[in-house]
């Protein structure tokens, strides 16, 4: 499906895809997970985001923010919301594929 239909599956394990418009790993004291958005960038609240949490980052061969930056990707789980924004968490490289 289309990134911005990801809010109507909010619940369900999907595949949603689209641009990535920008990739960025946290530093701060709440741990260092990495945001993949796509479609738009931060602080867009018309976006999804891909959310790969500090302890997962170890099982990407290559740093998941340079990997994707500027690709087109299909991302494979569970869409949740976040403060009104889609996203999807992930675990391991499998559930993002380059389109």
């Amino acid at each position: 499906m289309l990134w911005q239909d990801a809010a109507n599956y909010v619940g369900e394990v999907e595949t949603v895809c689209g641009p990535v418009a920008e990739t960025h790993q946290e530093t701060g004291p709440r741990g260092q997970p990495t945001f993949i958005n796509v479609g738009r960038s931060f602080p867009e609240p018309d976006r999804f985001t891909v959310v790969i949490w500090e302890e997962h980052r170890a099982n990407f061969d290559e740093a998941p923010d340079r990997a994707y930056d500027g690709e087109t990707i299909c991302v494979t789980g569970e869409i949740e919301l976040y403060e009104g924004v889609p996203q999807i968490e992930v675990q391991r490289p499998a559930q993002i594929e380059l389109n």
